[in-house]
């Protein structure tokens, strides 16, 4: 039954991993950069919306982004940190994952390309291991921008991290493209993808997002938890002031995997858990700043 408990906790987390990579990767590409901030995620599947305190999760996040520049190029800090409050049933518990990465944007003599080298280090583990020596992960990536003009840019790379069920490595394509005055496309997949219409120009932002998740968890010395989710969302940004803004968020998962594994002597064997897709809302404030040059 703890097995089943534990299991339950995992499957309602949010990514870990791709978090600090997006936050450490994705502001180098749109026109805006979030220096801080924070968000509430609640999660529960329709079937369960009568039961206020079944199958429920409230997640709270925080970050910071720290821009440093040195000459042309940009050294970018990134610590993240996530903490779970799980309830399924009668059963409750946490889960912890604390992140750190360093960031390099690196402007190369031909001022079409730029390249992204990201270093992510974390700890990933129930409340009760957290910060155990068999709880971290390292990780990185690679991205490369090139420039067609000011509205259009083409961005491919690759990351990779050292899963609890193995090395990962996953290839990236992406582009970030401003369509119209008010209408932008961004993304960088397989891990995130929106379409941004400015309804009130630095007023209020809508968004249809699209994010993928994949994170594995530690559990005991030799047992994890890998999370294969995918988010569709519809997003709204209000800009209370220039650099503050609250933003609301509404969606739900998409085939949905979760799968219990034990990895010995490099070799792991996994059995998938099934449950079903779950409704999602998350409210965030951020602290942001505008990266387009001015004239």
């Amino acid at each position: 039954m703890k097995y089943v408990q534990k299991y339950f906790l995992i499957q309602f987390c949010s990514v870990a991993i791709f978090l600090t990579f997006i936050h450490s990767v994705k502001v180098y590409g749109q026109n805006y950069l979030d220096l801080a901030g924070a968000t509430y995620c609640y999660q529960q599947p329709f079937n369960d919306i009568d039961k206020p305190n079944y199958n429920t999760i409230n997640q709270t996040t925080a970050f910071l982004n720290v821009p440093l520049k040195i000459k042309k190029d940009y050294l970018m800090l990134s610590p993240f940190m996530q903490l779970y409050d799980v309830r399924f049933g009668d059963y409750k518990t946490s889960y912890r994952s604390a992140q750190f990465s360093v960031s390099w944007l690196h402007q190369w003599k031909n001022e079409r390309w730029n390249t992204a080298f990201v270093a992510i280090g974390q700890s990933n583990a129930l409340k009760t291991n957290w910060f155990e020596q068999n709880t971290f992960q390292a990780g990185g990536a690679i991205v490369n921008t090139f420039t067609k003009n000011d509205d259009f840019k083409i961005k491919f790379g690759v990351y990779g991290n050292a899963e609890f069920f193995g090395p990962y490595f996953l290839p990236l394509l992406g582009v970030d493209w401003n369509i119209s005055e008010r209408l932008g496309l961004y993304g960088l997949l397989p891990s995130y993808l929106f379409l941004e219409y400015k309804i009130v120009p630095d007023k209020f932002h809508g968004k249809i997002s699209f994010d993928t998740e994949l994170s594995s968890y530690r559990n005991q010395p030799m047992n994890y938890f890998r999370v294969n989710d995918n988010h569709v969302k519809l997003v709204f940004d209000l800009y209370l002031t220039k650099n503050v803004v609250f933003s609301a968020e509404a969606g739900h998962s998409v085939l949905r995997k979760f799968v219990s594994g034990v990895r010995k002597n490099g070799k792991a064997s996994e059995s998938d858990l099934n449950y079903r897709d779950a409704f999602l809302v998350r409210a965030g404030l951020y602290f942001r700043v505008s990266t387009e040059s001015k004239n």
